[in-house]
């Protein structure tokens, strides 16, 4: 024992001096590690405790939310009133948005009622969505804020209703793509325009496809896979036709009839009935995403959308002949609370400005000024509404 601490003890001493030099090195670093160490251990602790202040803290803070929520609430209500009817009667009398905002709203109005003709004359069937859903339900007409529409059909009926739009010349669909501008970007969708107007303002029209698979899970995992199969494919192609779409139209015929047979492949044949309802494999990428029951779509209902805004083919008269309802939902309620919550909260975000931003409409307002008074709509307020 005695020989082996002996020799231990001398080990450092027989080496050469650059050696001896890099041992202290090493010691020093060492030592200077287990000094790191404990207080990295001493730091992770405090972090436990200001994680579990900060927990205390944030649920003081959504407690006192909640309250000053609930205290607005109760200065809107009238007597006898309970608080759902509160809500509602809330969000139903805020008044239409003016300007820019109004003037895009009732294009795309004049937009919905032509959607809604086509579909009631030829046996298709729609329904409101996102947004525009939101707006049926909650302000019976527009979002007072917002300047995007939405719409939805079963795959079979979009594709009739494509079919009909090309035998006329004033509507439009056009196809939008997201192709090649990153990897996982992907999609197909189509947005009805009126050519008489020079600016784009459109309501965009989504296909839906049916599902017969009994797990919800299942419906959803089919989807995912088969949706990175179409983005790496649609990428891949893109790629070596050198096409860069982010939500714009591909403009070269024979790129888009390329990238079209691409997404035809994970599309066609599609299913013409089943159990539930799911978002179309080719459409843009949703984040969240639900196998929809049939009977919560189905049959869809009417409901009052702008009531008082009088139809393009109304405003000679100035008489309101038609009251105006659009098609939603069986139970709007459920696909409502499925991706948006409590849609009946004052939301955290009150802007939109969508077209108006994307599409640089600012100080273009005498367009959309001059195409209402050829619609018999020269005054938003007087001859609209």
């Amino acid at each position: 024992m005695f020989l082996k601490s002996w020799l231990n003890k001398m080990k450092g001493k027989c080496l050469p001096p650059s050696a001896r030099k890099v041992m202290r090195m090493e010691n020093t670093l060492l030592c200077r590690l287990d000094e790191l160490s404990g207080k990295f251990d001493h730091l992770n602790r405090r972090l436990d405790e200001l994680s579990g202040q900060h927990g205390y803290l944030d649920g003081k803070i959504q407690a006192l939310s909640a309250r000053n929520d609930l205290l607005f609430w109760f200065s809107q209500m009238r007597e006898g009133e309970g608080l759902a009817r509160t809500k509602r009667n809330f969000f139903e009398k805020l008044v239409p948005e003016e300007g820019l905002i109004r003037g895009t709203q009732l294009v795309m109005l004049n937009l919905l009622d032509f959607i809604d003709d086509v579909c009631t004359e030829n046996g298709l069937t729609y329904f409101l969505s996102h947004s525009t859903l939101i707006g049926a339900v909650r302000h019976k007409g527009f979002i007072p804020w917002d300047d995007d529409t939405d719409v939805s059909m079963m795959r079979e009926d979009f594709l009739k209703f494509k079919d009909i739009i090309k035998k006329q010349s004033r509507y439009r669909l056009v196809d939008y793509y997201e192709a090649g501008c990153r990897k996982e970007a992907c999609g197909r969708f189509a947005k009805l325009v009126d050519t008489n107007l020079p600016l784009h303002v459109f309501v965009d029209i989504f296909a839906y496809d049916w599902e017969n698979t009994n797990s919800d899970d299942e419906a959803v995992r089919k989807y995912y896979t088969t949706r990175t199969e179409l983005s790496e494919r649609i990428w891949q192609t893109a790629q070596r036709l050198g096409c860069a779409a982010e939500s714009r139209p591909i403009e070269d015929p024979a790129i888009k009839s390329q990238i079209d047979a691409v997404f035809d492949e994970y599309v066609y044949p599609y299913p013409k009935e089943g159990t539930g309802i799911q978002w179309g494999v080719d459409l843009f990428w949703m984040k969240n995403i639900y196998c929809l029951k049939k009977e919560d779509i189905f049959p869809v209902k009417r409901m009052p959308f702008e009531a008082n805004v009088l139809r393009e083919d109304e405003r000679g008269s100035g008489k309101k002949e038609k009251k105006r309802e659009f098609c939603v939902p069986q139970n709007p309620e459920v696909l409502l609370s499925l991706y948006y919550g409590d849609i009946m909260e004052i939301p955290n975000r009150c802007y939109a400005y969508f077209h108006a931003k994307y599409f640089d409409f600012f100080g273009k307002e005498d367009i959309i000024d001059e195409y209402l008074k050829t619609m018999g709509c020269s005054d938003q307020k007087e001859q609209c509404v």
